[in-house]
């Protein structure tokens, strides 16, 4: 056998046995993308994508980087929103749900080993999206993309990883000031949340005539109760309900409008509906609103004296008690959710916008929901 042949078939064989070794590996591995990538998987594919990027787009520099403008960051933020959040999470991290089950998994943008890559390497990846992966190509005008690798490269600084968050200075000793005091150094934001559902989810017809939607001078079977009984109208676009006064506790009474259809109905929390309901009477008129919902659709309610701070979704519920930023003038002492990371600034709305039970029950006698 001549040295040709041999080199031939030795090439051949190589050939061979590398090929059913990546078709064991193939079948081993299987379709599911549920796992995570093996490390020598991962770490071959780093290094292949760092070498196909071209030189001469390696080596671009964002433009607007030079001055940076915060209307591009705002932009880079709007598009990064619009087409990244989905997969990498609105702060670079990729746990989302649909991340989850990629794969390869989405990778941490505030992850050194990503903010370490150039401008042009985030431009050419942007713009050309990654083979097997979830990573598209994106048809974007060029200052739109560099807008957007421009937020990238903030996504560290602007958005908190996940690490235990301090408390404001003095947050302990905070008390509420009311939503009123925001509005001399947050004029604007105050006046667009006045006009929101949160500002006026509670109201009270006597401030304000126009709260109540329905017509109560005509007649309906379900209504039994006049304008005089309502001390509070709760609710504005969906759906209203009204809450008697009796002592220092308000309760609903047993008849709801209905917006959508123009049309009472009738109101009582069902056994079953509820985890609260069959721990109170099956009378509306024995199940006060304080424990039950007030909680959230108030400021710093008081199980003890049964009083609020400010009654509606004010500015407090979600930052917490301000005075110490207000005597800062604004130099700390709040919460600002945007500075939390993502379970913790979640867990802001969650705290009302879920459905569960305390930890703890009863609580001094009383069940709160």
């Amino acid at each position: 056998m001549n040295k040709a042949l041999r080199n031939a078939l030795v090439a051949a064989g190589t050939l061979a046995l590398l090929l059913c070794t990546a078709y064991a590996f193939i079948v081993w591995e299987g379709s599911s993308a549920r796992g995570t990538a093996p490390w020598l998987e991962s770490s071959v594919a780093q290094w292949l994508l760092k070498r196909i990027v071209p030189a001469r787009d390696r080596d671009l520099k964002n433009p607007l980087s030079a001055h940076i403008d915060a209307n591009d960051v705002n932009a880079g933020r709007a598009l990064y929103r619009q087409k990244c959040e989905i997969c990498h999470a609105y702060d670079g991290s990729g746990k989302t749900e649909i991340a989850a089950g990629q794969y390869p998994r989405p990778p941490d943008l505030r992850d050194p080993q990503v903010q370490r890559m150039s401008d042009g390497e985030l431009l050419f990846h942007i713009t050309n999206g990654i083979r097997h992966t979830g990573m598209p190509a994106w048809n974007l005008p060029a200052r739109r993309s560099w807008q957007l690798v421009l937020y990238v490269r903030r996504l560290p600084t602007l958005v908190a990883p996940l690490t235990p968050q301090a408390p404001p200075a003095n947050l302990d000793n905070a008390h509420y000031v009311g939503s009123q005091a925001c509005q001399k150094c947050h004029s604007d934001i105050y006046d667009r949340w006045k006009q929101t559902r949160m500002a006026n989810v509670v109201r009270d017809p006597k401030e304000h005539p126009d709260a109540i939607a329905p017509d109560l001078t005509k007649p309906d079977p379900l209504v039994t109760f006049t304008r005089d009984d309502i001390a509070f109208v709760y609710g504005s676009r969906w759906k209203q309900r009204y809450f008697k006064k009796i002592g220092d506790d308000y309760f609903p009474l047993p008849a709801q409008w209905d917006f959508t259809h123009k049309r009472w109905a009738a109101y009582f929390v069902k056994n079953g509906t509820d985890w609260w309901a069959p721990l109170y009477p099956p009378d509306n008129l024995q199940r006060p609103t304080g424990p039950l919902c007030d909680g959230c659709h108030s400021v710093g309610y008081d199980i003890s004296t049964k009083k609020v701070a400010e009654w509606n979704v004010g500015c407090e519920r979600c930052h917490g008690p301000g005075s110490e930023h207000v005597a800062q003038q604004g130099r700390g002492g709040i919460i600002n959710p945007a500075k939390l990371n993502y379970v913790q600034a979640n867990d802001v709305c969650i705290q009302c916008h879920s459905q569960g039970q305390p930890l703890s029950d009863p609580i001094g006698g009383k069940h709160y929901d």
